[in-house]
């Protein structure tokens, strides 16, 4: 009798689809602030990302974790940049998302 099976993924795949996914919403972060005219630094936008951790919003927040995370971003773009935009929010969650996105692998 069978009682589970593993898939064992390549790590050069898990490389290569974490890299379509930051470069994709990348992509769509720098067309959304052009379309926009924001005076945004994407640098400045990509270094305030890396700084968020979802592990501790996840320990701290359980199930809000994601909430939170968008409030802290809509602070930063607000606070640095004056904007208040729920799609300019979203696009850099996506961002944070890629530091943990395949870690714990794919899921059915």
């Amino acid at each position: 009798m069978i009682k589970a099976i593993w898939i064992v993924i390549p790590e050069g795949y898990q490389r290569e689809l974490e890299s379509i996914y930051y470069n994709f919403f990348l992509d769509k972060l720098k067309k959304y602030i052009e379309k926009k005219k924001y005076n945004i630094n994407v640098d400045e936008i990509l270094n305030f990302s890396s700084t968020i951790s979802k592990d501790f919003f996840y320990e701290k927040y359980r199930g809000l974790a994601s909430k939170k995370i968008k409030e802290k971003i809509g602070e930063f773009l607000e606070r640095n940049y004056l904007i208040k935009d729920n799609i300019l929010v979203f696009l850099v969650k996506k961002i944070v998302d890629y530091e943990s996105s395949f870690r714990s692998g794919l899921h059915a």
